[in-house]
């Protein structure tokens, strides 16, 4: 469908047009290499590695690294014993693991998922240093 009119188009302001266009630079200028969701393994790692912290909030970790995979319940609970048996074992644990504690995963490498560990929603037991090439 294609609508026809006889009237004149608008013309926009001097001040209008100049701050609209300095939005649309402004926004290309920002800084997105890819999106989140087009993100490959080692570009994951990077930014695990570089702009993600214990600490940070579930939604900022999604909005850098797209929404991930939440598990399903029985994967949530091997996740906390998997989790759990480290703890006992090593000090990259510090923050413990509880039984409330939520997981969410990303493709870090070829062969599998990382996942990280959310407690009230923020990243905990997380070492950015283990995501370096």
């Amino acid at each position: 469908m294609v609508c026809r009119s006889n009237r004149q188009p608008r013309q926009l302001k001097p001040v209008l047009s100049c701050a609209i266009l300095m939005v649309v630079f402004l926004a290309g200028c920002a800084k997105t290499a890819r999106a989140p969701a087009t993100m490959g393994p080692a570009e994951i790692r990077q930014t695990l590695h570089d702009e993600i912290k214990p600490g940070d909030s579930v939604a900022k970790v999604r909005a850098l690294l797209g929404r991930g995979i939440d598990p399903l319940e029985k994967d949530r609970q091997r996740h906390l014993a998997v989790s759990r048996d480290l703890a006992s074992r090593s000090p990259s644990f510090p923050d413990g693991v509880q039984d409330d504690d939520n997981f969410v995963g990303y493709r870090c490498n070829e062969e599998g998922f990382c996942y990280l560990q959310f407690r009230n929603g923020k990243l905990i037991n997380f070492n950015p240093s283990g995501f370096a090439e």
